[in-house]
């Protein structure tokens, strides 16, 4: 299943739980944001537009730059550059749409790991530009073949589509079953790197599998075991 091409230039910075510290990952990216060329806008996304009071140095970011959230009517016309700052999944989806055509440089925060979009998009560390982008999860062929087969089925509907979730079950069992299966958290990686899965249904499936690996028993959407 080839993924999905990143359309943007692509960065990070690290952020919580790093030795780097927050008021200089934030300093960092502000001299990124400024320094793209050939956009006609350049914006900052968090969760929430009300998180730019959470440090001054976000506040300040803000005196440069609009805020957007995924809330937002309006973040200007495209391409842009966006910078977003300790997203979940959801707003890394929304900033993403936003820079199609533009750039994209990520700052994390501790809510979602944003290691899966880092290994599909081959982003640049600001901080340390000559470290390597990290790798997909290592899984087996009979386990990525699986994976690739329920993604390409219903990975565009995040698995909640006709069918979707009685096709994803009885191979989501095959991997369990397997003597060297994933972990539940490389199930997830492995969908999200691919780039044609969204965060919801990234997440969806690792509930399922995790599920699986405790002997629960599933139901289609119609109330008959799968």
């Amino acid at each position: 299943m080839a993924a999905i091409p990143v359309r943007y230039e692509a960065a990070w910075i690290p952020g919580f739980n790093t030795d780097f510290h927050p008021d200089e990952a934030i300093w960092l990216g502000s001299t990124w944001l400024a320094s793209r060329k050939g956009v006609r806008s350049r914006v900052v996304v968090m969760n929430a537009k009300k998180m730019m009071d959470n440090r001054p140095s976000l506040g300040e970011l803000a005196t440069r730059f609009p805020f957007v959230s995924p809330q937002s009517r309006d973040a200007g016309g495209p391409p842009r550059a966006v910078l977003a700052v300790y997203p979940t999944n959801t707003t890394l989806a929304f900033a993403e749409a936003l820079a199609l055509d533009g750039a994209l440089c990520v700052i994390p925060g501790t809510i979602d790991d944003v290691t899966p979009w880092i290994a599909r998009s081959g982003a640049t560390n600001l901080a340390f530009p000559e470290e390597a982008p990290p790798a997909p999860p290592e899984i087996s062929d009979a386990a990525r073949d699986e994976l690739e087969s329920i993604c390409r089925f219903g990975g565009h509907n995040e698995f909640l589509g006709g069918g979707e979730k009685e096709r994803a079950i009885p191979g989501l069992r095959r991997i369990a079953l397997q003597s060297d299966r994933p972990s539940p958290e490389d199930i997830q990686a492995y969908v999200l790197s691919t780039g044609d899965v969204g965060a919801d249904g990234a997440r969806r499936l690792r509930e399922w599998y995790e599920k699986l690996l405790q002997g629960r028993r599933f139901k289609d959407y119609r109330g008959r075991y799968i």
